[in-house]
């Protein structure tokens, strides 16, 4: 082989694209809408997570506990951009849609996840003394991502008998949780969990 054969072949594996890496470091966390830079020739993990549901309202004068908050959906992909590429970030709370939109040179991503519902509030009877406990509200969804997509699940229904009020939902890839707020028992329906799975 000659000199030249080989000062070619060097160049080329110099210029040539880093390979996927087998973990990530986290670069940052963004709650607002807006368009984030590359800072660098690389690979890189994008996790758009949906917001959680609220809990329901209980009510002590009728027996009734509010439904527990859906969980939020979570999309991930892993994609490749070169230093300055855009990825496109839309960010919403509660009852909207998060996005991040790429349209790379080397990649392109639509991931969308949307929120989880509230949790229902309990239910006042016409007449008599008990009213209905509220419904858990659903989960919020996931697409979009290569690497994974992963639905909120559905809060729990409210209990019946109890009085208080629902657990919030878990954000994408977070557990929900149960209501204390009335005396030290745990009686409004549980928050349906942000499934992680095992990302």
């Amino acid at each position: 082989m000659s000199k030249m054969s080989e000062r070619r072949r060097l160049l080329f594996s110099l210029f040539e694209f880093p390979q996927e890496p087998t973990s990530y470091s986290l670069i940052g966390t963004y709650s607002s809408t807006q368009n984030w830079a590359a800072p660098e020739d690389g690979w890189f993990q994008i996790e758009v997570y949906g917001a959680s549901g609220h809990g329901g309202k209980g009510n002590s004068n009728y027996s009734c506990s509010g439904g527990g908050g859906g969980g939020g959906g979570l999309a991930v992909s892993r994609i490749k951009l070169k230093k300055d590429e855009i990825i496109n970030l839309t960010v919403g709370g509660v009852g909207s849609t998060a996005k991040a939109v790429v349209n790379g040179s080397l990649a392109t991503a639509n991931l969308t996840v949307t929120s989880a519902e509230n949790g229902g509030d309990c239910v006042l009877p016409e007449s008599g003394n008990y009213g209905d406990s509220g419904s858990g509200g659903n989960g919020g969804t996931a697409s979009g991502g290569n690497y994974a997509n992963y639905p909120g699940s559905r809060g729990e229904d409210g209990k019946p008998a109890f009085f208080g009020g629902g657990g919030e939902g878990g954000p994408g890839g977070k557990p929900g949780g149960y209501d204390n707020g009335y005396s030290s028992g745990n009686f409004g329906g549980k928050g349906g969990n942000g499934n992680k799975g095992g990302v």
